[in-house]
């Protein structure tokens, strides 16, 4: 998929010369690690959990060994992978739990979206697509659903096509 190599073109821009630019490349898991630690944060205070826990459950999340090897010792989509389909999660659930019928369709669209660039980053990402679209659907969001669907559709329906023709 294009979505991670899209990312590291923009900040292979900045520094073209290789392997000069390797620590630029890395430093792009790094900082989504860093979003990951924050949106962990964000949800954890969310629930009702103590500050200084839920920056115990933040900082645990960002330091677990897996995480930290992918971050600093390789160039891979992971870390990328795991911020956006975090931010999909979260919206999602805000998107059901709002009673604002406009607020919950704008986090609807806002999450189909992070949804597609999940499934653009990795195409493991269309696994959360399902279980999105399957959420809403017992929640009895049927609008919701239908809506996260065309615009997740429309997002990556594009990418796969041409995958397939070449």
């Amino acid at each position: 998929p294009p979505g991670f190599p899209a990312i590291l073109s923009i900040v292979f821009r900045l520094l073209p010369e290789f392997p000069h630019n390797v620590w630029l490349l890395k430093s792009v898991s790094i900082a989504a690690m860093l979003g990951v630690a924050l949106l962990t944060h964000a949800y954890a205070r969310r629930r009702q959990m103590e500050p200084a826990l839920a920056a115990c459950v933040a900082i645990a999340v960002a330091i677990t060994p897996a995480f930290v090897f992918l971050a600093t010792s390789t160039v891979m989509s992971e870390c990328a992978f795991t911020l956006v389909q975090l931010a999909t999660v979260l919206l999602i659930q805000r998107s059901v739990e709002s009673n604002d019928h406009r607020r919950g369709r704008l986090l609807t669209v806002v999450a189909a979206l992070t949804a597609a660039a999940n499934v653009l980053i990795r195409s493991a990402g269309l696994g959360l697509v399902l279980a999105c679209s399957l959420w809403l659907l017992k929640e009895r969001r049927w609008k919701r659903a239908a809506l996260f669907g065309a615009i997740v559709a429309t997002s990556v329906l594009p990418w796969m096509l041409y995958a397939r023709a070449y």
